[in-house]
């Protein structure tokens, strides 16, 4: 399974953007990274789309997603 194939599968709604250095960047809407206590945003990067899922993806490998975290529809996923 590609890497696009792996984040489309969470069925959460990807978000993609150019940065004001021309480069792309991806990340799931309303979601954040759980590190211990704490809640990050993190989006990956890259010259293209493919290259800035596999940033995302490397860097969220491993990590618990957590969506839309304050509000009652907050939900968590493992990324594996």
């Amino acid at each position: 399974m590609d890497n696009l194939s792996r984040l489309l599968n969470l069925s959460e709604r990807l978000e993609v953007w150019r940065l004001p250095n021309d480069e792309i960047a991806v990340a799931f809407r309303s979601c954040e990274v759980k590190n211990g206590d704490f809640l990050i945003s993190e989006f990956g990067k890259g010259r293209t789309f493919n290259e800035a899922v596999d940033n995302y993806l490397e860097m969220i490998s491993g990590k618990r997603l957590v969506f839309n975290a304050y509000s009652e529809n907050r939900h968590e996923v493992l990324v594996l």
